[in-house]
Formats: structure tokens, C-alpha cells, sequence
């Protein structure tokens, strides 16, 4: 393959149409402390769903929206908030708009690692495999799942409602390229 070649293949995938789907939260319901002293936030997602998250990773998602709610709550000034002054000092609507938009290209664009474009989901690595007439994706996410089912990592319910007490969660994978070339799921 020519360098010429190389280039309008990747052309041609940055331009394809992006069908992922990314799980945006509409608000901030509530906050506690865990056993552990550290606060949760309870998301609203977008699909209905509401969730206990760890104050830590919501802030990397979207410090604009916790800063606004620790402004209302008047969390601001304890530990683990205080981070988030500097946000709630720009948060206007039209910058959290802005913001999310931002964030959300960012997750959705096209990365490449030592040359090799990087899936951003299974049907995507599928559809590379595909393109380049190999398995290297799909071998690495079959070898990724073999070593959950090795492992027992997760207990397989089948298609019926998960017991009382618990909750179905989606699963996803990471996709990554090592130095050598090897494939990563």
C-alpha cells in the first residue's frame, strides 16, 4: 500500500458517518457521602436511568454542570467541591451548552495510535476488520472475553430481569493498539 493510498483510506474513514451513541445525563438530582467519605452524585442519564456516580468521575465528564449544582447546593466551599469554583464562576447556560458540545465531539472523533486507527466500539472494529481484510479486532475482543469468562468476572443471567436488589448494566469495550501492533480490546 502507498503512502498516497494510506492517506485516502484514512480520508475516507474520518468522513464516514459516526453511529455511536453516547449516554449524555440530563441533570444532578442529589448528593451523599459514601462509606468511604467520598461524594456520589445522582445522575439523571438521558435514557431514564438514574445512577449513584463518584463525585471524581462526574467532575472529568463535566465539571460546568456539578459546579452549577454545588453553587445551588451551596457545596462549594467544603473538600472535595472546592475544585469546582472556578467553573461555577463561567457557568452560564450558553457556556455549558458550548462546553457539553465540545466534549462530546472530542469522545466521538477519530484517534490513531503508532498509525492505527482506533475503534471507538465493537461494531466499529468489526467494520475495520472488515476494510482491511484481517481479524485483528475481533480477535482481541474474543480474547478479552474469554479471559472474563476464565476469570468468572460476571454472572450471566440470560434475557430475564435481573434479581431483586440488582441492576442489568451495559458493558463496553476499550480498544487500544500496543506498541508493536498488537491489537487491544
Amino acid at each position: 500500500m502507498t503512502y498516497n493510498e494510506i492517506l485516502e483510506k484514512m480520508d475516507t474513514e474520518n468522513n464516514e458517518q459516526d453511529n455511536d451513541q453516547m449516554l449524555m445525563f440530563r441533570s444532578v438530582l442529589d448528593h451523599r457521602k459514601n462509606a468511604k467519605g467520598r461524594y456520589e452524585v445522582l445522575i439523571d442519564w438521558e435514557d431514564g436511568d438514574t445512577t449513584w456516580e463518584p463525585l471524581t468521575w462526574m467532575v472529568k465528564q463535566d465539571p460546568i454542570t456539578l459546579a452549577m449544582y454545588g453553587l445551588e447546593n451551596d457545596l462549594l466551599d467544603t473538600k472535595q467541591w472546592r475544585r469546582l469554583k472556578r467553573h461555577a464562576k463561567i457557568g452560564s447556560s450558553r457556556y455549558i451548552r458550548n462546553a457539553r458540545v465540545v466534549a462530546a465531539a472530542k469522545k466521538r472523533a477519530n484517534k490513531y495510535k503508532f498509525g492505527v486507527l482506533i475503534p471507538n466500539d465493537y461494531k466499529q472494529a468489526v467494520a475495520f476488520d472488515e476494510n482491511e481484510g484481517d481479524t485483528q479486532w475481533k480477535e482481541a475482543s474474543d480474547t478479552e472475553i474469554g479471559k472474563i469468562h476464565e476469570y468468572n468476572v460476571f454472572k450471566d443471567w440470560g434475557e430475564r430481569p435481573p434479581p431483586e436488589g440488582y441492576k442489568r448494566i451495559t458493558v463496553h469495550m476499550i480498544f487500544d493498539v500496543k506498541y508493536d501492533g498488537r491489537r487491544r480490546a
